[in-house]
């Protein structure tokens, strides 16, 4: 029911605040650079579940980054097309329209001849067959749920640094 929901919830979301807390003091920004003189890593997160999104947004809000999330694939390509993002987050199993058409759908309207945008799939589904799915359809990296913070930022240090 809804209270089990809840309490499962408040117990992800202090792990997470945990692994976060843990998380910041080992990266504190090296000496001299403040973090006006980065920009924010634009980040778009599709992702059906609210308790993910809020996930997604305090980990990656904790580190400085700007979160846009959506709860569909429908709206990620939407979102995706109006604004300038460093880096897409993408749930597999989603409502009007899941991740892998999402993908499929920004690879396509992508200008050639410009940087492609990093695509990260978040999904518990995370089975040989889900990961070769998320490459064929453009994804760089697969990773599973639930979601881990030193995973999410190793991933997007790996995509966003070549």
């Amino acid at each position: 029911g809804l209270v089990g929901d809840i309490l499962a919830s408040a117990g992800d979301l202090d792990q997470l605040v945990t692994g976060l807390l843990d998380y910041e003091e080992a990266s504190r920004l090296p000496a001299g650079q403040t973090p006006a003189e980065t920009p924010p890593l634009r980040v778009l997160a599709a992702d059906d579940n609210p308790t993910n999104r809020k996930v997604v947004e305090l980990m990656l809000g904790a580190a400085g980054a700007e979160v846009v999330s959506v709860e569909n694939g429908a709206d990620a390509v939407e979102a995706w097309r109006a604004g300038a993002f460093d880096l897409v987050l993408m749930d597999l199993r989603m409502p009007v329209m899941d991740g892998l058409d999402a993908i499929r759908a920004i690879r396509r309207a992508e200008a050639p001849g410009l940087p492609r945008a990093p695509i990260i799939v978040v999904s518990a589904n995370t089975s040989p067959v889900d990961r070769e799915a998320s490459a064929e359809a453009g994804a760089d990296l697969h990773i599973g749920k639930p979601l881990r913070a030193e995973e999410l930022f190793a991933a997007i240090s790996g995509v966003l640094e070549p």
